[in-house]
């Protein structure tokens, strides 16, 4: 048994140091591993701290300033990232050792952009993120970050449109913006009491007067004040803060401010006139005048004034004065006549001299002018003359033969020849016959080729001693008709039945009848045989009669010449511009014209029978006084 337990405990004894060997040798081999595996740290930081720090390309989920811990020896790759930052350097490479801490820092700059800012009107101030820049439109702002921005822009008394403006910032890049600047406006309405005050605004004149509206004026403090000579202004100016799209109101209160003006003549009794309009007091006399600049004089008739005038300065509450010499003057008329030879009458009394004349030592002032010429009148019959200090004033008459009076002529055309008593005058309208028309009863009238005479023709005037009788005509386009006498007679051109040529306006100073006849028209070929008989009575007074066949051939016309023994001209109008001239195309026939020498139409009929024989009887006698 003994010997048993011995072997055990031998073999337990060798156990147990076999496993402590073994213990040994894993204590020194753990040893050995553990030793190889070593650690060391890293501190990163960063000028702007939050950046986030990555270690070979990992993040670690550590921001700067931080501390990397157990991080094993040997090369390692920091870097840093913060968005909107660039890092200096990118990344850096360090050697950890083992048991040291290591220090790694970074530099962030900002990635930046440009942002261009401008506006209309320009030289407005810069705003980025509600910070006044300093800068003025138009600029750029540079070193901006990247990112979003609120840019805007201000001027006093504008607004800006849009009112601000967000840009995205890119690195290295330029963003534009641009604004419109419009006008804050409002208004001032500026009373005074009195009114009529000169409006001035920010010390410049408006040139309005109170009570008025200043309009469209800039936002902001303005300076108000009104002026008015001779008054005194409560307040003196005032300062008012114009709102946009308002209308601000603001009075003033005017005092008169007076002196007092003394004005003397030697000697008294002269008018006073304040600039230039007469007061209605005479000299001496005292005024009290509202402050201000007053032209003074003082006129008294039959004296000069020496000065002529003065200008005094009325100041409030002050004493001016106005002194004048009086000097009696005189003057002169000279008084001419056409004819010459007229009595002087001055102031309804005779003067004694003739014309032409001068009368002298005239006082001052109006007198009254006449002439007196026994078989004349005068016209006009008198004038007022306005006499001057030592100058010559003219009195011109002109003296009317008592046996002749004046006659004036116009039409609504000019230039139609005046006929007086059935003779052409030479003259034409619109004339006048001054002074050369003898006195009794004159028929006038007017012609002009291409138009006639409206109703009445002529026109019957009483000429008297001195008188000038007006007549007007009025002249319209010509259309021969019953209404057309007194016009002038269309010409015309046409042949005769013998192929001579006729032109009416070679007749002139003839009397002249002109009848439209046919063969179909029974009564024209009567008239004809009675224009035979008063081509006989008259062809030595120079009547000349064309009869003017209107639908009839040469032949058929020396036929009817042949049967009726007619020797007067028979003219072939069959077609011709004349017929419509004379308006007959679609007039019952015969018509017949008496022209009278001047070639104006006399007598216009139509038909035959005893009316017409008379009226044509009685014109031609009339025209050939038999």
């Amino acid at each position: 048994m003994r010997r048993g337990k011995g072997r055990f405990l031998k073999f337990g004894i060798a156990s147990l140091f076999f496993s402590g060997f073994l213990f040994l040798l894993w204590s020194c081999s753990t040893k050995n591993l553990i030793g190889t595996e070593k650690f060391g740290s890293i501190f990163v930081d960063s000028n702007v701290p939050g950046a986030t720090i990555e270690l070979d390309n990992n993040p670690t989920g550590k921001q700067t300033p931080d501390t990397l811990k157990n991080i094993a020896v040997g090369k390692h790759e920091v870097a840093v990232r913060k968005e909107g930052y660039n890092s200096n350097p990118a990344d850096t490479v360090i050697e950890v050792v083992e048991g040291v801490l290591d220090t790694v820092n970074f530099f962030l700059t900002n990635k930046v952009g440009l942002i261009s800012v401008d506006s209309d009107p320009q030289g407005a101030q810069i705003i980025l993120d509600q910070t006044n820049t300093q800068k003025i439109t138009p600029d750029t702002l540079d070193s901006v970050p990247v990112g979003k921005h609120t840019v805007t822009v201000e001027k006093e008394g504008y607004r800006p449109s849009p009112d601000s403006d967000t840009v995205e910032v890119v690195e290295d890049s330029l963003t534009t913006v641009s604004f419109v600047l419009v006008e804050r406006l409002g208004d001032i309405f500026v009373k005074s009491d009195p009114s009529g005050a000169e409006i001035v605004l920010d010390h410049l004149s408006t040139g309005k007067m109170t009570p008025d509206t200043i309009f469209d004026l800039m936002i902001g403090d303005h300076i108000v004040s009104v002026t008015k000579s001779g008054y005194s202004v409560f307040p003196e100016s005032t300062i008012v803060k114009v709102i946009e799209n308002s209308v601000i109101t603001v009075g003033f209160i005017l005092a008169q401010n007076k002196g007092t003006l003394s004005v003397n003549s030697n000697p008294e009794g002269a008018d006073i006139y304040l600039n230039h309009e007469n007061t209605g007091e005479l000299t001496p006399h005292t005024l009290e005048l509202p402050e201000g600049r007053y032209v003074v004089s003082v006129a008294k008739s039959g004296y000069s004034v020496f000065p002529e005038s003065v200008v005094v300065q009325v100041v409030k509450d002050s004493w001016a004065t106005a002194n004048f010499v009086l000097t009696e003057s005189k003057g002169a008329i000279f008084v001419n006549s056409d004819p010459s030879g007229g009595s002087i009458i001055l102031d309804h009394l005779f003067t004694g001299k003739i014309t032409p004349d001068t009368l002298f030592e005239v006082d001052l002032g109006d007198h009254v002018v006449s002439l007196e010429k026994s078989g004349y009148l005068a016209s006009p019959e008198s004038l007022i003359v306005t006499v001057v200090e030592n100058q010559t004033t003219s009195a011109e008459f002109i003296l009317l033969d008592t046996l002749y009076g004046s006659l004036k002529v116009s039409s609504n055309i000019d230039g139609a020849t005046i006929v007086m008593d059935n003779q052409t005058t030479g003259s034409t309208t619109p004339h006048i016959f001054f002074n050369n028309v003898p006195i009794g009863t004159h028929i006038v009238s007017v012609f002009k080729e291409g138009y006639s005479n409206d109703h009445p023709a002529k026109e019957v005037v009483n000429i008297a001693t001195g008188d000038t009788i007006l007549v007007n005509f009025n002249l319209s386009p010509a259309s021969v008709g019953p209404d057309t006498e007194g016009q002038l007679a269309p010409d015309f051109e046409l042949f005769d039945d013998f192929d001579d040529l006729i032109k009416l306006y070679n007749y002139r100073g003839f009397v002249v009848m002109v009848q439209f006849w046919a063969n179909s028209c029974p009564f024209c070929l009567m008239e004809l045989e009675f224009l035979q008989d008063q081509y006989d009575n008259y062809f030595v007074d120079s009547l000349k009669i064309f009869a003017v066949n209107y639908e009839d051939p040469v032949s058929a016309i020396l036929q009817k010449r042949s049967e009726l023994s007619l020797t007067y001209n028979l003219l072939v109008g069959k077609g011709s511009q004349m017929l419509g001239d004379y308006n007959i195309l679609d007039k019952e026939k015969p018509v017949t014209i008496i022209i009278d020498r001047s070639g104006l139409i006399y007598l216009w009929v139509q038909g035959y029978n005893s009316s017409t024989r008379s009226k044509m009887r009685t014109a031609l006698s009339e025209l050939f006084g038999h």
